[in-house]
């Protein structure tokens, strides 16, 4: 074999290991998703043991930013515990650090929700819509999954209500706009967030830092009504279930009306 032939035969292989490797990034990069956002769903419905619908778009984009979103998002609850659906979201986005996952952790630069809404329902005999049918995962494989960096988090009008067999009980949170930043390079993330719990105004402000590799200290300042307060210290063992140590101080110069917010009927 001469010398040329030899080079052909190299640039033959190089050439097409780099097709190899290119042509799956641009098919992830131009494919359509939206045409194919009813298989999604139901494929993810499947996963979950719900119905599960994607009524407006799905889109994926791998570069220059790598970003996923999603408009009309809907997840059923269990027909026989209510016909609200557990999740409802009109539109999110979430842009990810795609080369940190060489490291093996994900970065969410930014997670965008607009309108999500969460529906908790307990039944009279104890049934909930929140519990899945499927099999929990394990300890080990918990321990196992990466860990997630959030940089960026905002929610604006979201909405998060529980009903329950007692009227009396439930509870209404909105939640006008919930900000969390965490800056590249710090373990120290501001949260602030301006709502209604009840159609009581509330309002938060206050840092979330993250110690070791899975526990959590909170120091947060809250007015809901006519009271104000903090809390306080730590959730450890967060990919494990979370197991809280928190201080709670609250104060209040209408005991009546504080009761109220809470149980409203």
């Amino acid at each position: 074999m001469g010398i040329m032939s030899r080079k052909r035969l190299i640039l033959s292989a190089v050439g097409l290991l780099v097709a190899l490797l290119i042509l799956p990034v641009l098919a992830l990069q131009y494919f359509n998703w939206d045409s194919y956002r009813d298989r999604v769903a139901v494929w993810l419905g499947s996963v979950i043991e719900r119905e599960v619908s994607i009524t407006d778009r799905l889109d994926f984009q791998l570069w220059p930013t790598t970003r996923l979103s999603i408009s009309g998002l809907q997840v059923s609850s269990p027909e026989n515990v209510s016909d609200l659906p557990l999740v409802s979201l009109t539109h999110g986005e979430v842009e990810l650090a795609i080369w940190s996952l060489l490291s093996g952790t994900v970065v969410i630069n930014r997670l965008e929700l607009d309108e999500p809404s969460i529906n908790l329902v307990s039944g009279p005999e104890g049934q909930t819509n929140w519990h899945f049918g499927f099999v929990q995962v394990s300890d080990e494989k918990v321990s196992a999954l990466p860990p997630v960096i959030v940089r960026d988090i905002l929610v604006r009008q979201g909405r998060v209500r529980y009903s329950g067999p007692d009227s009396r009980l439930n509870q209404d949170l909105e939640l006008d706009k919930l900000e969390l930043i965490l800056p590249e390079g710090a373990r120290d993330s501001a949260v602030t967030s301006v709502g209604r719990l009840n159609g009581s105004a509330l309002e938060l402000q206050g840092s979330l830092m993250l110690v070791g590799d899975d526990d959590l200290e909170a120091s947060l300042n809250l007015v809901l009504g006519t009271i104000s307060g903090s809390v306080n210290g730590t959730v450890s063992d967060l990919m494990g279930g979370g197991q809280a140590d928190l201080s709670l101080l609250l104060e209040t110069g209408d005991m009546t009306r504080s009761v109220a917010m809470f149980v409203p009927g």
